[in-house]
């Protein structure tokens, strides 16, 4: 909260911050009202992450809506770096790498921080760079920020499905609208910290792509051009593979 906080605008005034707190907690709403951000919460839990975004955006109004993590801490530039990119009236969202701070499960037992790169970080910042030469860039659950329009088109943040990013971007694209990828660090987090925690993260990457692959097959999504499907489909099929 501090650091969305101290992020840099021309117009401070225009910058809300809500805290989706799905839990409601008492000290989280406190703190929100010490720090002077919006504390939301909902009556009911369904949906998960994706339910908890498309509440937040019943009760605001921004024009422009950035998703972050909880656990992720956004750099002061990273409005400065990204709004820009929506003077495109067809920009339907800016995706920024996720970089962490700690080392990886990899990094730490092999003595490897400067050594090996984070295990994310050919995903992140070289894979995603790629897919942005197609439009096909990947939606990552955090470090981005999409017009409420293009949004609203597709009926907010997708739901039924655990990889409700994955979804939600490809639903975007295949609305014809612009999607693009900022290869800078503007926000970092926190990375799964034991192989355990790391087999859980990629077990729910897995299914959650299944759950999309049979929802929205993107063979069968109307509005995706080739070289989108293709990449789509690929990435489907590797994760799938592995999961199995």
């Amino acid at each position: 909260m501090v650091a969305a906080l101290l992020m840099h605008y021309p117009s401070p005034e225009l910058v809300n911050i809500y805290v989706c707190d799905d839990g409601s907690r008492d000290n989280v709403k406190k703190l929100c009202e010490e720090l002077g951000v919006h504390h939301v919460v909902r009556e009911t839990h369904e949906h998960a992450k994706a339910g908890n975004l498309n509440h937040a955006l019943k009760v605001s109004s921004g024009e422009l809506v950035v998703t972050m993590d909880a656990d992720m801490v956004p750099r002061t530039d990273f409005l400065e770096k990204t709004v820009g990119y929506f003077h495109n009236k067809n920009m339907g969202f800016i995706q920024t790498p996720q970089t962490f701070f700690n080392d990886d499960p990899y990094q730490f037992n092999l003595f490897a921080t400067n050594t090996i790169g984070n295990d994310q970080d050919f995903f992140m910042r070289s894979i995603e760079q790629q897919k942005d030469a197609f439009n096909a860039t990947m939606y990552v659950g955090s470090n981005a920020i999409f017009r409420r329009k293009a949004l609203d088109s597709v009926g907010g943040f997708a739901t039924g499905v655990i990889t409700e990013d994955m979804a939600t971007g490809m639903l975007l694209q295949a609305k014809k609208w612009d999607t693009g990828f900022v290869n800078e660090n503007l926000a970092s987090g926190l990375a799964p910290e034991t192989f355990g925690d790391l087999i859980k993260q990629r077990d729910r990457w897995a299914r959650g792509n299944i759950q999309v692959a049979k929802k929205w097959h993107p063979w069968r999504v109307k509005g995706l051009d080739l070289m989108q499907r293709v990449i789509l489909y690929r990435r489907n099929t590797l994760l799938v593979f592995w999961h199995i």
